[in-house]
């Protein structure tokens, strides 16, 4: 079992713990010459090995806990994990790895809703429009007077100063 299930959002930079609970199904005796060792990934768990503190008998089964720090930017992180005992990997369940894998979820996030002038709309040469964009905050921190919409490039004859926001628009 795990702590953790898959796609489990995190806050950016929240502290979390994933623990994997594994049965040893085998014959052998695992001791200390039996790890848990990072492979690949960036979930936020570390690099490195967890050896085995304990004796874990056929039928038995252990419980290896890693502490974590989610990413601080919002996306998808996974993170993998082998057992190792004396002969190599061991397969846990019928895969080679285990892992984590979380959705972190930004703290500042933007989704474009609407436009009011589409692309590529004739207009007649000279004369004046208004362009509105509605978007909706899609991330976790509240929008206040320091958030605002900056121009970055192009030709449309908008005025280039930070836009104004008309919060009763604001969804």
């Amino acid at each position: 079992s795990e702590t953790i299930p898959d796609n489990t959002q995190e806050a950016a930079g929240a502290g979390y713990t994933q623990a994997w609970s594994i049965k040893n199904s085998g014959t052998a005796t695992w001791g200390s010459s039996y790890s848990l060792q990072y492979v690949s990934g960036n979930a936020g768990c570390g690099h490195g090995t967890a050896p085995l503190s304990i004796t874990v008998a056929p039928s038995g089964s252990v419980t290896w806990s890693l502490g974590c720090t989610a990413p601080s930017t919002a996306g998808t992180y996974r993170e993998d994990w082998k057992m190792v005992g004396p002969s190599g990997t061991i397969a846990v369940g019928g895969y080679s790895t285990i892992w984590v894998q979380i959705v972190v979820t930004g703290s500042d996030a933007a989704t474009f809703v609407s436009e009011t002038i589409p692309d590529n709309t004739q207009e007649a040469a000279g004369a004046g429009y208004s362009q509105v964009w509605t978007i909706k905050n899609s991330g976790t921190t509240t929008w206040g007077s320091s958030y605002t919409l900056q121009y970055v490039s192009g030709n449309a004859g908008c005025n280039h100063a930070a836009a104004a926001t008309d919060r009763k628009s604001v969804v």
